[in-house]
């Protein structure tokens, strides 16, 4: 995987995104030259060639869809985090720097 200067969850998720970009890019090209770019261009089917870029825009966008639903979750559970902490130092100082430090 690529290395960065920071390891944090932040831009790990970046990363994992552009990996997963990455890999989508490389299988939509390949399926392009297999499919589209062949000897019999001239005799391939107009719809044949649309379910192909179909496919390639598909392949493209489910690994976007799956981190941005990932990136989301995690959110949520920041978001609810960071409300339990806050109620804590309420009432209690102390309770509230060890939930912040775990």
């Amino acid at each position: 995987m690529t290395d960065l200067l920071f390891k944090t969850k932040t831009y790990a998720m970046l990363t994992y995104f552009a990996l997963g970009a990455t890999i989508s890019s490389i299988a939509a090209t390949y399926w392009i030259s297999l499919s589209i770019i062949s000897k019999d261009v001239k005799t391939t089917d107009p719809k044949r060639i649309t379910v192909y870029i179909i496919g390639i825009l598909g392949l493209t966008l489910v690994p976007f869809l799956l981190f941005r639903m990932i990136a989301r979750i995690v959110g949520e559970k920041k978001r609810r985090n960071r409300a339990r902490v806050n109620r804590l130092s309420l009432t209690n100082n102390q309770a509230s720097e060890n939930e912040a430090n775990v």
